[in-house]
């Protein structure tokens, strides 16, 4: 827990006052949705509590792992998605794997979608893709159709 925001640190914490990692941030985020879950309140500087240390332990770990796949921004998208209200661990890949596919791939579309568009071409216009031609029916084409 770092009192200044650095690269590696740069979100802040609900529960320490300090700025945290993304890992720890993830953690956190799937913390509260446990405690919610079970209707119980998360105090400050949970993780060092006996009820929350191995679990935030574990799922830091397991966030992570996550993080060298996916970026935090997917990861948290997927955490607030209505299927994986649920959710008990960053570990159920069988839960979590076709959601964060789905995020990531939806993600990686609108980056592309941001570089096509802001390529220009060498005469000052943007690149965008030509439209499908329908090209022209044969005349074998044509009399079948009647």
């Amino acid at each position: 827990m770092g009192k200044e925001r650095t690269k590696k640190s740069k979100y802040e914490s609900r529960y320490s006052g300090g700025y945290i990692t993304a890992a720890q941030y993830i953690t956190e985020f799937l913390c509260e949705k446990i405690a919610k879950r079970e209707n119980k309140s998360l105090p400050d500087r949970f993780w060092g509590k006996p009820e929350w240390n191995k679990v935030f332990r574990r799922q830091v770990g397991l966030a992570n792992k996550l993080l060298k796949e996916y970026s935090s921004e997917v990861i948290l998208k997927t955490l607030r998605d209505k299927r994986c209200n649920n959710l008990t661990s960053l570990g159920a890949n069988w839960l979590l794997g076709p959601i964060l596919e789905e995020y990531h791939r939806v993600q990686c579309m609108q980056e592309e979608q941001i570089s096509i568009q802001e390529i220009p071409n060498a005469s000052g216009k943007s690149i965008l893709p030509r439209p499908a031609m329908k090209g022209k029916k044969s005349t074998v084409s044509l009399l079948r159709d009647l």
